[in-house]
């Protein structure tokens, strides 16, 4: 097994491409995160074999039903309802079973979640859990519990973006269906079993031992999100059968490297509860600890209350003042925050920025190299933090993913989840980034290329203040003015945090392995450079 606290390597990553292909594991019943000895795959590739295999999730791994070796472990792929009675034998008892049904496939058309429940119990395996599997077989962006109506509520209000008017059908049509029609008209499902009669049947995780005391004897649903690649991480939602939101919060890395970041997260939440915030302390999450599942480490928070802000400013044809008054309850949220939680009031002085500045620039042409438009757009920094040599800025802490993604908003409070990259730093760092990913919605632009024109808008036109532009101003001004930032900081920081956002993307990339991209034209946060290098006057008169 690997060392977990070894950084991954992009080796490491690379041969585990396609892990998402095994997420199964966080629904089946496995309350230790136990090794299987011998996991039978029907209609999944050699390539997910692989990846069972090099996620040490079974020591041996069968493509077919041997009838002189029976498995603890059986993961079924849209096969037909005759297939999979077939195959049932195979498992051991106690063994475990995860089977998803593709019913737009021959033979399965008629298979509802009901039959095929009957059709286990036929075959001695008792059905544990039923889940949506959203948005298709080959996706598998989340598992929504099928037998909880108020979970699939809270996914289409809370999480899943209407961001066209198919979307927002499909969440008009979600958000208010009972269960009991979802079971019937859900495209695609997947089925947890147990051979014989389990005595713990909790899903994956959630029925450890060491969970947390109001996480224990509890009959839990789990909404799983699963979007994203290597290094994002797996989020249960634990659902009781009559509850209207989640329990608590639970999220997984795919690979063991992930449990450091794991265990950050809630040691930034305790750090931010310990620093003293009154008013902004119950938008943050309380952390419920840690918990070791196999070779994983499961993080455990409160949930969240109301909305993402990524429900409501990217959906399809929404009106500029709401997106205005998101942008200002966000705003004050993260002005008096920022206010509240400070590490220091004065701790970070020009003269640091300056050396700060000097570290930042280095790297930056160390990573990408540069051309002469970025080499004079530095020196231009360089002498503006210079000049301010007695300008003294607060330092704050960090999210480093401030975006409408991570922000929810219930009856105009605020909260903010995802902090595992959470650290002190300068101010205006995360009101830089989420106004940067606001004006690209108030601006109505999509596809290719939306972000930058939108970033050129914002930071680098030359001609008067729309109403987006004179939005995010306004809201970058109240900042300023509340926290006493000099504005002749602006420009400073403007760069240095995009310097700071394209190195730390150039890492990912390089960290799964995306060696063949170009570092310069696929990273965009060196576009953001170019542009502000491509107007460097422009810039250092703002804001």
């Amino acid at each position: 097994m690997i060392d977990t606290l070894r950084e991954p390597t992009t080796t490491d990553l690379k041969a585990r491409a396609s892990l998402k292909d095994t997420d199964w594991r966080f629904l089946v019943p496995n309350p230790g995160g136990d090794v299987y000895d011998h996991l039978v795959l029907l209609g999944g590739s050699r390539a997910m074999r692989d990846r069972i295999l090099e996620a040490g999730l079974a020591r041996a791994v069968s493509v077919e039903v041997m009838v002189e070796r029976q498995a603890d472990a059986l993961v079924v792929f849209g096969q037909s309802p005759a297939c999979i009675a077939r195959a049932l034998p195979c498992l051991r008892p106690g063994g475990a079973l995860y089977w998803q049904v593709d019913r737009r496939s021959k033979g399965s058309r008629t298979l509802n979640p009901r039959g095929a429940g009957q059709l286990l119990y036929e075959h001695g395996l008792q059905a544990i859990r039923s889940y949506c599997v959203w948005p298709g077989p080959v996706d598998r962006d989340a598992y929504i519990p099928l037998d909880v109506e108020a979970a699939f509520t809270w996914y289409f209000r809370a999480i899943f973006v209407p961001s066209s008017p198919l979307r927002l059908v499909l969440q008009t049509v979600f958000a208010a269906a009972p269960a009991g029609l979802l079971s019937r008209i859900a495209p695609c499902f997947a089925m947890t079993a147990i051979k014989g009669t389990p005595s713990r049947a909790r899903p994956s995780v959630l029925g450890n031992d060491a969970m947390p005391a109001a996480l224990q004897g509890q009959d839990l649903r789990p909404l799983v999100l699963t979007g994203g690649d290597e290094l994002n991480r797996v989020v249960l939602f634990p659902f009781v059968a009559h509850a209207v939101q989640p329990l608590a919060v639970v999220k997984l890395g795919r690979v063991p490297e992930m449990s450091p970041a794991i265990d950050r997260e809630q040691r930034v939440l305790s750090a931010l509860h310990e620093a003293g915030m009154a008013s902004t302390a119950d938008s943050v999450p309380v952390s419920g600890g840690t918990v070791t599942w196999g070779p994983l480490l499961a993080g455990i928070e409160s949930c969240a209350p109301g909305r993402s802000l990524a429900s409501t400013l990217r959906r399809w044809r929404v009106s500029l003042p709401a997106q205005v008054d998101d942008l200002r309850a966000v705003t004050a949220w993260l002005t008096e925050f920022n206010a509240e939680a400070q590490i220091s009031p004065s701790e970070h002085s020009a003269g640091g920025m300056t050396s700060w500045a000097d570290e930042a620039i280095a790297r930056y042409r160390r990573t990408f190299g540069t051309n002469r438009e970025e080499d004079a757009l530095f020196d231009a920094v360089l002498q503006r933090a210079e000049s301010l040599v007695d300008l003294s800025l607060p330092l704050v802490w960090v999210h480093w993913g401030f975006d409408e993604r991570n922000v929810f908003r219930s009856d105009g409070q605020i909260s903010v989840i995802d902090w595992e990259g959470g650290n002190p730093g300068p101010p205006l760092f995360d009101l830089l980034y989420f106004v940067t990913h606001w004006s690209v919605r108030a601006y109505g632009r999509h596809g290719p290329g939306a972000e930058l024109e939108g970033f050129r808008r914002l930071f680098c036109a030359a001609h008067g203040r729309d109403r987006v532009s004179a939005a995010a101003y306004s809201a970058i001004s109240r900042y300023m003015e509340t926290l006493r930032i000099d504005p002749r900081a602006f420009p400073v920081l403007l760069v240095l945090m995009w310097l700071e956002r394209a190195c730390g993307r150039e890492e990912r990339q390089a960290a799964v392995n995306l060696a063949e991209s170009h570092p310069r034209r696929d990273n965009r946060y060196v576009q953001y450079v170019e542009a502000l290098a491509q107007h460097a006057d422009r810039v250092m008169q703002l804001p």
